[in-house]
């Protein structure tokens, strides 16, 4: 999938970003427990995970208000809507589209499929984030039927990185959208349905995940929620917005080779990544970094070095993942990934891979923290079902 026009037309403003993560609230705590390259796993404490081949995840921190309905993943949604918003500097009452990530919807115990609890519905975090938009900030949101109103994606663990790659590109196509700006959101919590699932799948690493490491052994669960606002560029420098970055352009494709496993040929993903180097109309010497999926599991890790080398074609450009150090946050991940890349672009510092010692052969992997050397880089995201995102994304420096 490409936009319409080989570029995007006018290549859409970030300037509101927010997320919780296992190293708590806000981008400067994920970038900062980044850094330290320690991770943020510990055992999970909200289920008995006795018996299951591993006992590590990652935990968001329990939230400061009180849990919308009873939902703790509403509560942490609400924070980063609220926050990203207001960072936005987007006047009240103004016209806005939301795009929600996310694989389980607030999905947080396995009890919720069989008592059919209302938190399973997948769309329900979406009207989440439309009705905080009206009733905090008096937005004008679409209603269903409407081309965004609101929208749900999920696309597996590409979930978050598919929802920017919509959002772009509806952003950039402003002319007709009806719209002021686009509220991009991921959620999804760590639940028992979700650990279990991925033990039975013999997808668990019992110690916290290796990206990239001739021995890594499978993925650590984690959660998090993220929320990027995207604004078309002209309008967001008339009225002076604060400036994270542009998404450049981005590429969308499908394996549909296996359900679970990626094309061992990296394929699907090397055509996402070039239909966003097509069109961002950036080359792989432009970038500074590339933001990999990184999940630590023997297949897709194998999968992305073929992919990125292919597409990189013997550039020397460094590739780092967050996952080392926070776990695999699903539908929420390509936005908390993108959120860590702007922050280090801001801050100038490429933090490394947490837990790689001995490097996969084939890429640039990083190790420890370097200076950066352009603003541009490329995040990816791949997801059960063959779904592979991309995006090229340039940050702001001071």
């Amino acid at each position: 999938m490409t936009s319409r026009d080989p570029a995007l037309r006018d290549a859409p403003a970030i300037t509101g970003a927010w997320c919780v993560s296992p190293f708590g609230d806000g981008p400067d705590a994920l970038f900062e427990g980044w850094l330290t390259g320690a991770p943020a796993f510990g055992s999970v404490r909200r289920f008995d995970t006795s018996g299951l081949p591993s006992q590590v995840g990652g935990e968001m921190p329990d939230p400061a208000e009180p849990w919308p309905g009873g939902l703790r993943g509403a509560a942490h949604l609400d924070a980063c809507v609220v926050a990203a918003f207001t960072r936005s500097g987007l006047p009240r009452g103004a016209r806005v589209a939301v795009i929600v990530a996310t694989t389980k919807g607030f999905l947080d115990a396995g009890r919720q499929v069989a008592d059919a609890h209302p938190a399973h519905d997948a769309a329900a975090p979406a009207r989440r984030v439309a009705d905080v938009l009206r009733t905090r900030f008096g937005a004008s949101v679409p209603g269903p039927g409407s081309d965004f109103g609101p929208l749900t994606i999920s696309t597996a663990c590409a979930s978050g990185t598919t929802a920017i790659a919509v959002a772009a590109a509806a952003a950039a196509d402003h002319d007709d959208a009806g719209f002021d700006a686009v509220v991009v959101a991921g959620i999804d919590l760590l639940s028992d349905f979700v650990f279990r699932g991925f033990a039975a799948l013999g997808a668990l690493d019992a110690a916290p995940c290796r990206p990239f490491d001739v021995g890594r052994a499978g993925l650590t669960p984690s959660e998090g929620a993220a929320v990027i606002v995207l604004e078309p560029a002209h309008r967001a420098a008339a009225r002076r917005a604060p400036l994270l970055g542009r998404v450049l352009g981005f590429g969308l494709s499908n394996d549909a080779v296996h359900p679970t496993a990626p094309a061992r040929d990296g394929s699907g993903m090397l055509r996402a990544i070039r239909g966003a180097f097509a069109t961002s109309r950036t080359e792989p010497a432009h970038l500074g970094h590339v933001h990999a999926h990184g999940t630590a599991t023997p297949f897709n890790d194998a999968m992305e070095i073929r992919a990125l080398s292919a597409a990189l074609g013997g550039a020397a450009v460094p590739v780092t993942t967050l996952k080392g150090s926070i776990g695999h946050t699903f539908g929420a991940a390509g936005l908390i990934e993108t959120i860590a890349s702007l922050e280090a672009v801001r801050r100038g510092v490429l933090p490394g891979i947490a837990g790689l010692r001995t490097p996969e052969p084939g890429l640039d992997l990083v190790t420890a923290p370097r200076q950066l050397t352009s603003p541009q880089f490329l995040k990816i995201g791949a997801g059960f079902g063959g779904f592979n995102a991309a995006v090229v994304v340039e940050g702001v420096r001071p």
